[in-house]
């Protein structure tokens, strides 16, 4: 098993094919695929653990026409996919990065499955493309994720792979999507309680033998088979290693500075170096700059890992990069409430399948909805920031005690968990009617019951004359299907009542480099700059600012990963992909 941080002396300089920069799920693809490609990868990363905030992700990789799909027959086509990509990105559509990614993207599952043992890819239906309405949609088939993981696998490595946030898991344990049903029918199906029991006990023997979790779902499952893939292949991973700047040769990158064990570090590439350093998401000034809402962005609490402050995009500014600044969104926002925590401060909860059951409602302070509850995280913060004027970017999110003792509200259980700690630290506010609950948390009491009104009545006919709640097909995969007649949809009737504040969050920033169809960054006369590469965050989206789908940023980062080693080891040539 390859140590992530050798006891090897470190040299003032080394010399290798290629050299990536972050470790995450683009950095750990473009390592794998240089290899590939037969060539002498080092992959740096700047944090003590490995993994990105992929590790902190669902996991899930958009791949159109993939093999698992086209197997099952599931009908799609290579023009509906960029008909569905072109009326997402509107006016920044990228007609050859989009070539590109759906030439390549069945091209990476295939290589790495057929390559490395570790790589294991299942279809996710219980996703569909997010705006159904638009052209070239699909309600399934194109969204991948990859089987639980057993972090043992990783031998010793396993203690430095980034963590999930703590409290988008269960106790500290990973539960996937595939496994919430589960969870939530726990108490009424003996084969969901057997199976909760089951990983409970597994959970609580790994935490006594292991002091961690070892079964690893979503997106630490992803990063975990793919570092897996890294270390079988004989890949060095430096960790705890900060790249400051890239070598420039007449024009060419040939490598870069770091800084490792307190000693700078010259590391020269002879194929090439990849940027994936995770985007800029903790780089206040720049999100600030590049945001078309700068108050929304000074608003928001990052969910990304800490150490993704930018690095790459500064680096390639350096050499002559440009980052794409056309963008009419740049930030994949998500709502998220703060929970008080043992240390004094709070950790960030974020808000998905909870507001999507029913018996749930969001409303801001006038008490008025102004979204979808259902919709996904990119759109409801951006509607939340403009109802919102120029008071606080809030909301709050608040259902009735049958749906908080079926689902939970935030980091709140559903029963028999006890809740009264969050009622008491002021995470949950709690009343017995719908009146005193509007005035403990300050929303307008006449505005609120208004609204409550108008929603309790459309929903007892299970309709949504206002925001279509429950039409969708993703929107009736998440609500209860036990539900009648909309899954989706239930009044607010029996008290107490429940509120959590929402507040806007964000996973990932969107604006990245501007690169050409083999992952290339691109200079002031739009021609690839020599020797450098970008993957991930670092990279600029497909999608112009929207969520297209569930997977939208793994995939292209997976895939564009892939795009760069093979392009670095000529299994793909300088003109843009056919």
């Amino acid at each position: 098993m390859q140590d992530t941080n050798s006891k090897q002396a470190v040299a003032n300089e080394i010399t290798v094919d290629v050299l990536v920069v972050g470790s995450g799920a683009g950095g750990l693809s473009a390592a794998m695929s240089a290899k590939l490609a037969r060539l002498d990868v080092l992959l740096v990363e700047k944090t003590e653990t490995f993994g990105g905030t992929a590790a902190r992700s669902g996991g899930m990789l958009w791949i159109p026409l993939n093999p698992l799909s086209l197997a099952d027959g599931i009908a799609d086509s290579r023009e509906e996919a960029k008909a569905y990509v072109q009326a997402e990105a509107r006016d920044v559509y990228n007609e050859e990065i989009v070539d590109s990614y759906l030439t390549h993207a069945p091209r990476m599952v295939e290589a790495y499955r057929n390559a490395y043992p570790s790589m294991k890819f299942v279809r996710n239906d219980a996703v569909a493309d997010n705006h159904p309405h638009l052209p070239g949609a699909k309600d399934k088939g194109r969204t991948l994720t990859v089987p639980l993981y057993d972090a043992r696998e990783l031998g010793k490595n396993a203690y430095h792979l980034a963590k999930p946030i703590p409290t988008m898991t269960f106790m500290g344990m990973m539960v996937s999507a595939r496994e919430l049903g589960d969870f939530f029918n726990v108490w009424r199906s003996k084969a969901s309680f057997k199976l909760v029991a089951g990983r409970m006990i597994e959970h609580v023997r790994d935490m006594v033998t292991k002091r961690q979790a070892m079964r690893l779902a979503s997106g630490s499952a992803l990063v975990g088979r793919m570092a897996k893939a890294v270390f079988d292949s004989g890949t060095p991973l430096w960790r705890s290693t900060a790249v400051t700047s890239l070598i420039q040769e007449n024009g060419r990158v040939i490598g870069a500075m770091a800084m490792r064990e307190g000693r700078p570090v010259r590391i020269l590439a002879r194929k090439g170096v990849v940027l994936a350093t995770g985007g800029y998401p903790h780089d206040m000034a720049r999100r600030k700059a590049l945001a078309p809402i700068p108050r929304l962005a000074e608003q928001a609490f990052p969910m990304a890992k800490e150490g993704c402050t930018g690095d790459g995009i500064r680096m390639a500014e350096e050499v002559g990069g440009k980052i794409e600044d056309r963008m009419f969104n740049t930030t994949s926002w998500w709502p998220v409430s703060r929970v008080p925590n043992r240390r004094g401060g709070h950790d960030l909860y974020a808000h998905g399948v909870d507001r999507s059951k029913p018996g749930f409602i969001i409303v801001n302070g006038q008490g008025k909805r102004f979204e979808r509850e259902t919709a996904i995280g990119n759109d409801l913060v951006r509607a939340m920031a403009k109802a919102a004027g120029n008071a606080p970017i809030e909301a709050w999110l608040i259902a009735d005690q049958q749906a908080v003792s079926r689902f939970g509200i935030g980091v709140v259980r559903p029963s028999p968990l006890p809740h009264g700690h969050h009622v008491r630290s002021g995470y949950v506010i709690k009343a017995d009617t719908l009146d005193e609950l509007a005035r403990k948390c300050g929303i307008d009491q006449a505005g609120f019951a208004a609204q409550v009104a108008t929603f309790n009545a459309n929903a007892n006919q299970g309709v949504d004359p206002e925001f279509h709640r429950g039409e969708s097909p993703l929107d009736k995969r998440n609500g209860d299907p036990l539900n009648k007649p909309n899954p989706s949809l239930r009044a607010l009737e029996h008290g107490p009542f429940f509120a959590v504040k929402i507040l806007p969050g964000d996973f990932s920033t969107l604006a990245g480099l501007r690169t050409n169809g083999n992952a290339q960054v691109l200079g002031a006369d739009g021609g690839p700059i020599p020797g450098l590469y970008a993957a991930g965050n670092d990279l600029n989206t497909m999608g112009g600012g929207n969520s297209p789908a569930g997977g939208f940023t793994l995939g292209p980062a997976v895939t564009f990963g892939f795009i760069a080693g093979q392009h670095m080891g000529g299994a793909i040539p300088d003109a843009a992909a056919d």
